[in-house]
């Protein structure tokens, strides 16, 4: 499956991702597990708002950061293209 979008939501997917590591994060005592564990949770969280089936995306429309991008491609393992 693909999508194409403006940075904003690929932004906004990425604050979204943040926001649930750091609620993992401070629960941490409890979950007794590893950051590479949180964070494989969290991205896993975040993928399923996609669907879970999504492969490829393109954005464009403004510049997308570095930082957002790279979540995309090394976190959630979504190809992106920047259009822009």
């Amino acid at each position: 499956t693909h999508i194409g979008s403006s940075p904003t939501f690929w932004t906004v997917l990425h604050h979204l991702y943040l926001t649930e590591l750091n609620t993992l994060s401070s629960a941490q005592p409890e979950n007794h597990l590893s950051f590479e564990s949180l964070q494989e949770k969290a991205a896993k969280k975040t993928k399923a708002l996609l669907g879970n089936r999504l492969l490829g995306a393109t954005t464009g429309g403004a510049g997308c950061s570095p930082e957002t991008l790279s979540f995309l491609q090394k976190v959630l393992k979504i190809d992106i293209s920047e259009l822009y």
